[in-house]
């Protein structure tokens, strides 16, 4: 029996050595990942301090350009005089943190780069003159070197910023594991002093033994009964607490905690007790001085030798540094993502002046094709239509380099459809042959034989190629651009390889490193010489990996590219096939009394309404489920929807949800037909009618009375921009409208006075009274108080200009999101019941 004590005694003391170990191991590398973070963060500091001041010098120069005034070049020479130092205790952060010296050597020289063309443009302001130093600024030589700059230090801080998360990760392992570790040590070491108290009673002095362990480990520290009831806190407790054992006793020691975290704590622990399990959690405990630190908290159980437990012993980890480390990185975050939505604004008032003359290059060519069809002028139709083609395609090409949304996050749609390769590759040489003449470059096809047809989604495929010969193009001059096209077998299946070879500048192995990074282009220099985006290669590397396929390049400095582009003949499943939906013409939907969409997964029910309705002089689409008919009306924007309720894959309900949320089909009336007598729900769903199966067809003729579209309506169309108010004008004549226009909103006051139209269409931004005080002045008429008024606007509109203008209007509409023939189709659903209410 006694040997078998001193083994006990042993265990028990290697036991409690083992957790002094562990807890003294855990200090020091806790310590020592403190400093790295530290480390990392002073870098990130120092890093942004030179940024800072390169800002300031930057902007005093640029004063100084601007105005010539000395004062300006305050700041300028602070900043330079700070610059040296500031340079001296980054070089200090850098080695601390065991940065790149190689970044440091290259951050230091672009920082002496700008600050150089900073001295020059100062000197030569004040030597040559504005002209010459304005000169400097536009050739955007220093904003090359400053955003040359930012990218240093944005890649430093990066990577400062993953070093901090990393490193704080590793350090919450090593206390988790610790604090494991050593609540395993706590519940062996009272176990065996346990036993041995029933054996050689000394329970007291290995309890004493134990106290004084927990008062020297790093967290503070606590026992409770099995029931929960707290008996014992070590030193640290009371130190950071300034209580005392009678103030913390029972379940006190909920006063500590913040009074928004107290429920939940108590429930959690109270929990724990109860189910016998280890208990964690992260809560602010308030300290003597009266301020809250973050702690995380642990609890486990010490168990008898039948597994029934006999105490409770938990830690308090001080975790307020490392919570405030996770509020920096979060901080860093918000400014990235802030730095983000700055681009993508960017980026939206780019895509403005890209695609409003191309639309209006589109409008007048679908005008003269229509002109020249009613001429019978039918050798210029092929003309037209390759330029409206092209147009098309170019204003898609923008439409997708410009939407980042759908680039980054990957959520470009994909259709597919079969179509012949031949004919594409005809296709693509018409649509590059001006760009290859205009370098004096020989275009040639080598297309092998047996190229068959394809299925996939030929647009995409189509702007692949384009973007390769179009770089190609742009690279060459007076050389040769081959493309080349073959289909071939490999892994049992059929691919396409479209090559692209030049014998143009050709690129460097660096330059082909980051040649399909988006927004970056092979060499900045000769982005500048030759223009371009920085999109284009990377679009084409995302579309052809979307197509199954891939994309390779082999370049050589001075010798040429090729770029081979493979894909699948035959799209994979995965690959969404294109609707067979089509739209409705416009000579169709106006020789109709309006489009009626029939949604009903009853064939015979949709048979029976479409020839009702047909004979009604409706035109109709039916669609046999609710995802059907959602696509169906997005596509053919009818003029009103029969809707049933009980159908496969989505039901009538959700389909009504969903088209009463989107902006674009909201205003469609929707009239529930249906054997489900639910009328309470149909009209709470925004549903503007309910009739019940088996329909009365007299009075679906006068439900459906209400909704025939608009015959002679007179639109006012507002705008100074002639171009627009003639090509509106035209749209809206051909659709069955009276048009009047005006160029500002005082002539469209004047208008007024002589008739009242059934619709305004607005501009903002107009001479001599704008858009606003026109809205405000037609609403304070008697007459036109109730007319619907459409704004039409390239305004960027601010929170409070959009939510005024959304109170005083039906619409209001970005002239680049939508073409003219769409407007008309929303012009025909709000005139219609506005008509209606009117009589």
């Amino acid at each position: 029996m006694i040997g078998r004590l001193g083994r006990f005694e042993k265990a028990a003391i290697a036991a409690l050595a083992v957790g002094i170990a562990l807890f003294a191991w855990t200090f020091w590398s806790s310590s020592q990942k403190t400093d790295a973070i530290a480390a990392q963060v002073r870098l990130i500091d120092e890093t942004q301090k030179v940024l800072s001041t390169l800002l300031s010098l930057e902007s005093g120069q640029r004063g100084y350009v601007l105005t010539g005034l000395e004062n300006f070049l305050e700041p300028y020479e602070g900043a330079l005089a700070a610059l040296g130092a500031q340079i001296s205790q980054l070089e200090t952060a850098w080695s601390d943190a065991h940065a790149d010296g190689a970044a440091l050597d290259e951050l230091r020289s672009a920082i002496g780069a700008q600050t150089q063309f900073a001295e020059e443009a100062v000197r030569t302001r004040a030597v040559d003159g504005f002209e010459a130093a304005a000169q400097m600024v536009r050739s955007g030589e220093g904003k090359a070197r400053m955003d040359a700059v930012r990218a240093i230090i944005n890649t430093v801080q990066e990577g400062a910023s993953t070093q901090i998360a990393s490193i704080t990760i590793e350090r919450r392992q090593v206390e988790l594991v610790s604090g494991i570790a050593f609540a395993i040590a706590a519940v062996a070491a009272l176990a065996l002093a346990w036993l041995a108290l029933r054996r050689q009673a000394r329970l007291r002095e290995t309890n004493a033994q134990f106290e004084a362990l927990a008062e020297n480990i790093p967290q503070m520290a606590w026992m409770a009964q099995k029931n929960g009831d707290i008996f014992w806190y070590n030193r640290r407790w009371f130190d950071y607490t300034g209580r005392s054992l009678e103030d913390l006793g029972d379940h006190r020691w909920l006063e500590a905690v913040h009074p928004d975290h107290i429920d939940r704590v108590r429930a959690g622990f109270d929990a724990s007790v109860a189910a016998a399990r280890e208990w964690e959690d992260t809560f602010p405990l308030r300290g003597a001085d009266e301020t809250y630190g973050w702690f995380l908290t642990r609890a486990v159980p010490i168990r008898g030798a039948d597994g029934a437990v006999l105490r409770w012993f938990g830690t308090n980890t001080d975790v307020t540094h490392q919570r405030a480390q996770e509020r920096e990185l979060e901080t860093a975050r918000d400014i990235a993502e802030n730095a983000n939505r700055a681009k993508s604004q960017f980026i939206a008032n780019m895509s403005h002046e890209l695609r409003t003359p191309l639309t209006a290059v589109i409008g007048y060519t679908e005008m003269l094709e229509e002109e020249v069809t009613d001429m019978g002028e039918q050798s210029l139709l092929a003309d037209l239509g390759k330029i409206n083609a092209n147009a098309r395609h170019l204003l898609s090409l923008i439409n997708d380099v410009l939407d980042l949304s759908k680039i980054e996050a990957e959520r470009m749609e994909v259709y597919t459809e079969s179509f012949s390769v031949d004919t594409v590759v005809e296709e693509i040489a018409a649509t590059v042959g001006s760009l290859m003449d205009k370098k004096g470059n020989r275009f040639v096809i080598d297309a092998g034989p047996g190229l068959g047809e394809a299925h996939t989604d030929q647009v995409k495929l189509r702007q692949c190629v384009i973007n390769l010969l179009s770089n190609a193009a742009k690279f060459t001059e007076n050389g040769t651009i081959i493309l080349r096209v073959r289909r071939e077998a490999a892994d049992k299946r059929d691919w396409l390889v479209f090559e692209v070879q030049d014998d143009g500048i050709g690129m460097t192995q660096e330059e082909l490193g980051r040649l399909f990074q988006r927004f970056t282009q092979a060499d900045a220099s000769t982005t500048r010489k030759f223009g371009g985006t920085g999109l284009g290669l990377a679009i084409t590397k995302a579309f052809s990996k979307m197509l199954g396929g891939d994309i390779a390049v082999v370049s050589r400095s001075g010798e040429g590219t090729t770029f081979t582009i493979k894909i699948p003949a035959i799209a994979t499943a995965s690959v969404v096939e294109a609707p067979a939906m089509q739209p409705i013409a416009a000579a169709e939907r106006n020789s109709s009394s309006g489009v009626v969409l029939a949604i009903d997964d009853d064939p015979n029910a949709r048979d029976l309404v479409a020839r009702f309705l047909t004979r009604e002089g409706f035109l109709v689409r039916t669609a046999a489920d609710g995802l059907a008919g959602l696509e169906m009306a997005a596509l053919v924007r009818p003029d009103v929807i029969l809707l049933d309720v009980t159908m496969p894959r989505m039901d009538g309900w959700s389909v009504l949800s969903a088209l009463k949320a989107d902006a674009d089909l909201s205003r469609i009336p929707v009239v529930m037909l249906t054997v489900i007598d639910e009328h309470s729900l149909g009209y709470a769903l925004g549903a503007s009618d309910y009739l019940l199966k088996p329909v009365e067809w007299g009075h679906l003729r006068k439900v459906m009375d209400r909704f025939r579209t608009a015959a002679n309506a007179l639109v006012l169309a507002v705008d100074d921009d002639e171009d627009f108010l003639a090509r509106t004008r035209e749209i809206l004549e051909r659709e069955g409208y009276g048009v009047m226009t005006a160029s500002n909103g005082r002539m469209a006051l004047d208008a007024l006075t002589e008739k009242t139209p059934d619709l305004i269409l607005t501009d903002l931004v107009m001479p001599q009274m704008d858009g606003f005080a026109f809205i405000r002045a037609a609403r304070a008429r008697p007459e036109t108080a109730q007319t619907p008024i459409i704004v039409l606007t390239s305004k960027d509109l601010t929170r409070d200009e959009f939510r005024r203008l959304r109170a005083e209007t039906d619409e209001v509409i970005v002239k680049k999101e939508i073409e003219l023939p769409e407007l008309a189709a929303q012009i025909r659903v709000i005139v219609s019941p506005a008509q209606e209410t009117s009589e």
